[in-house]
């Protein structure tokens, strides 16, 4: 990590596909769509969507390449439009357990799968 960084854990890049839906503070469904995991750590992760993500939290879902479905509950830290008229969202995790732990692996050897097949 630089030393200029102020996140908490460091970001490993992925390229994953993934579900979300945005919930209010009462986890009434807002909205939901699909969007792209650009990288991840233990803290949260960045994601890629056609759309603006304007809630404060947020449910990602994904299954992966062993046909195991993951759910994850975050909190929205930001939400910009990048260039190429995409919107870029940081996510915070609601929760460090277990789970996410997996999650991440998952996520990142997925990422892995793909790229040795793309050589």
């Amino acid at each position: 990590m630089r030393p200029d960084e102020r996140r908490k854990y460091p970001r490993i890049k992925t390229d994953n596909l993934m579900s979300y839906a945005c919930t209010d503070d009462t986890g009434q469904e807002l909205n939901q769509g699909i969007g792209t995991a650009l990288d991840i750590s233990q803290g949260g992760l960045l994601l890629e969507s056609h759309s603006p993500i304007e809630a404060k939290k947020i449910l990602l879902t994904f299954i992966d390449p062993d046909n195991e479905f993951f759910e994850i509950n975050g909190e929205i830290a930001y939400c910009k439009e990048i260039k190429t008229g995409m919107f870029q969202t940081g996510i915070r995790f609601s929760e460090n357990n277990k789970n996410i732990r997996k999650a991440i692996v998952s996520i990142v050897k997925t990422y892995n799968v793909q790229k040795q097949s793309e050589k």
